[in-house]
């Protein structure tokens, strides 16, 4: 069974927001300010990609 297009791109999508999910995790765990800075800035990046790419909505949790 091979994935259409709009599967692979809620596919990419879904990755996308796991990663920057668990980039936020990792800043609320660290005790270092500017590494806190970095890891949130990254998963804001993605989150901005994931919109770019998938369109509005993507970049969240529950598009509804």
């Amino acid at each position: 069974m091979t994935m259409n297009r709009s599967e692979e791109r809620e596919g990419a999508a879904r990755n996308m927001r796991d990663k920057a999910q668990e980039l936020e995790q990792e800043a609320v765990h660290t005790t270092d300010p500017a590494e806190h800075d970095r890891l949130m800035n990254k998963a804001r990046r993605i989150r901005e990609k994931s919109e770019r790419v998938n369109g509005p909505g993507a970049g969240t949790m529950d598009p509804m």
